[in-house]
C-alpha cells in the first residue's frame, strides 16, 4: 500500500512536471512566434528601408545634380544608420529565436528523461505486483495444505 501510494505521488508529480512543462512549452512557442513575427517584421521593414535608400539614393543624385548638395549629404548620412540600426534589432531578434530553440530542445530533453524514469518505475512495480502474485498463491496453497492437515489430524483424533 505504501508503494501505492508511492506511486501516485509518483505518477502525481510527473502530471504536474508534464503539466509544467507544456504550459513552459506553449510560453516559449508563443515567445518564439512573437519574436519570428518580429524578426520578419523588421527583416520586411529592413527591405523597404533599403527601397527607400535606393530611391532616396537616385532622387538625391538627381537633386545634387540641379545643386541640393546639402539635402543630398544629411539624407545620405541617415540611410546607413537605419539600415545598421534595422540590422541590428534582426540580429538581436535571431539570438532571441536560437535561445528559444535551445530552451525547448532543453525541456524535450528533461521530459524524455522524466518519462524514461516513469517506464523503469512502472516496470519495477509491475514485477512488484507479480511477486505479490506469486507469494498470495503460495500462501493460498499452503493454508490450504494446513487445512488439509488439519482435517487429517482431525480424522485421526477422532
Amino acid at each position: 500500500q505504501q508503494q501505492q501510494q508511492q506511486q501516485r505521488q509518483f505518477n502525481d508529480e510527473m502530471a504536474a512536471m508534464k503539466q509544467e512543462f507544456e504550459h513552459n512549452q506553449r510560453e516559449i512557442e508563443a515567445h518564439l512566434a512573437a519574436v519570428t513575427e518580429e524578426r520578419d517584421r523588421k527583416v520586411a521593414e529592413c527591405a523597404e528601408l533599403r527601397k527607400y535608400a535606393e530611391e532616396v539614393y537616385h532622387q538625391l543624385k538627381a537633386e545634387q545634380e540641379s545643386g541640393m548638395l546639402e539635402e543630398l549629404h544629411h539624407l545620405r548620412q541617415q540611410v546607413p544608420e537605419l539600415v545598421a540600426q534595422h540590422q541590428r534589432e534582426v540580429s538581436g531578434l535571431r539570438e532571441e529565436v536560437a535561445a528559444a530553440h535551445a530552451q525547448i530542445n532543453d525541456l524535450q530533453g528533461v521530459l524524455e528523461t522524466v518519462q524514461a524514469q516513469n517506464r523503469r518505475l512502472t516496470s519495477q512495480q509491475d514485477a512488484t505486483g507479480h511477486e505479490r502474485q506469486g507469494l498470495a498463491k503460495e500462501l493460498e496453497r499452503l493454508e490450504d495444505m494446513l487445512a488439509d492437515e488439519r482435517e487429517h489430524v482431525a480424522q485421526l483424533t477422532g
